[in-house]
């Protein structure tokens, strides 16, 4: 009697409709992540900027008086509070502009330099991109530009003014206003603080504000600062000058001018 082997007919193991789920789920979830970084990648920077493609987070400007000649350790505490200025005060994505104060204030009217700080790589793994690269670009496009930018703010001759009104108005013509960022607005302000014009000589004395704001000079110089934080870093070289008078003038004049001073700290020197 001759027997047949009946062979059962059998269906996809588990294993292999596990296999197949799982790896549908792959393709799937690669052709989204194509999708999604077509269509929400962020745009390259603005080349010469180095500013987000949709503008600045915010924007901070430095102005440094050079009217006068700073001492050594001004200046080898300037050097260090510059360069913390340019590193870490400036957050990622925000703008940074440079000016520089002198007896002419029509002359240093425009930013020495205007850069966004890129970022440093710090936030950057190498599961979303490449930190040594980053760090690269920040180090050669943004920090060493700005840091060799120093000497130009300062000087070894004095000047024959030191027109510190008609420059912080300026700071907020041609820099605030003009580039019109939407984020938080500061300003640092690294000066001895002493307006020496002929319309107001603080040498021979620091009137209130209250008096200032009634003359036509003072209502002149009025600056349009659009809320933004003001930092002084005064240099001391006339102490007899700079004492509570003086930053009460200034308190009230940023105010007036729709700032608010947030912080006051002398240069070391």
């Amino acid at each position: 009697m001759n027997y047949r082997i009946r062979q059962s007919k059998k269906g996809p193991s588990a294993g292999t409709i596990i296999g197949i789920a799982f790896g549908s789920l792959l393709i799937i979830g690669a052709i989204v992540a194509g999708i999604y970084s077509v269509v929400f990648r962020e745009k390259p920077a603005d080349r010469l900027t180095l500013c987000p493609a949709s503008g600045p987070l915010g924007h901070v400007i430095v102005l440094v008086d050079k009217s006068d000649p700073m001492g050594f350790t001004q200046r080898k505490d300037f050097e260090v509070l510059y360069r913390d200025i340019v590193t870490t005060l400036v957050p990622k994505h925000h703008l940074l502009s440079v000016y520089a104060l002198a007896d002419d204030f029509k002359a240093t009217s425009e930013p020495l330099l205007e850069l966004c700080n890129p970022g440093d790589g710090s936030d950057v793994s190498q599961l979303n991109g490449n930190p040594a690269m980053v760090k690269k670009a920040f180090d050669s496009k943004y920090l060493r530009p700005m840091v060799d930018l120093s000497d130009q703010l300062l000087t070894d001759k004095p000047g024959k003014a030191s027109p510190i009104l008609e420059m912080v108005q300026l700071v907020g013509i041609t820099g605030f206003n003009k580039r019109a960022v939407a984020g938080e607005h500061r300003l640092i302000i690294i000066s001895d603080m002493v307006q020496n014009s002929p319309q107001l000589n603080m040498y021979k004395g620091v009137p209130t504000y209250a008096t200032f704001a009634g003359t036509p000079y003072g209502q002149k110089t009025l600056a349009d600062l659009k809320g933004a934080k003001v930092e002084i870093r005064m240099l001391l070289n006339t102490p007899a000058v700079q004492g509570e008078g003086l930053l009460n003038f200034w308190r009230q004049y940023i105010k007036q001018s729709g700032g608010s001073v947030v912080a006051y700290e002398p240069i070391k020197g």
